[in-house]
């Protein structure tokens, strides 16, 4: 994470602060179009779309995401939502209903 120890300099070197200024149209590496579906059931739960600015909708309704450990998180509800924002762990992306306790994966569409 980010060392309040070093410093701006030194984060921004290490990718922490503000995204390059050469680079202010590039896409979220979280938008699109994801589906998230129940182990269980295979059925979808919700479809979620992420725009390039990380705004979120759920179901076609806009949810509050936060960035947090290099992921998007949100939630809707008792089900808190995980999008990975590295495509190589993409698979890790998962939801998690705290009142009914299933869960299942994210997948992007």
């Amino acid at each position: 994470g980010c060392d309040i120890n070093k410093t701006k300099a030194e984060n921004a070197k290490a990718g922490f602060g503000t995204a390059p200024a050469a680079t202010p149209a590039a896409a979220s590496t979280y938008a699109g179009k994801w589906i998230a579906k129940n182990s269980q059931t295979n059925q979808t739960v919700a479809t979620i779309v992420v725009d390039k600015n990380n705004k979120v909708t759920v179901n076609g309704k806009p949810a509050t995401g936060k960035l947090s450990d290099g992921a998007l998180v949100f939630k809707v509800g008792f089900v808190t939502y995980t999008i990975q924002g590295d495509p190589r762990v993409q698979s890790e992306s998962s939801w998690y209903d705290s009142d009914a306790k299933t869960k299942g994966p994210i997948k992007r569409n």
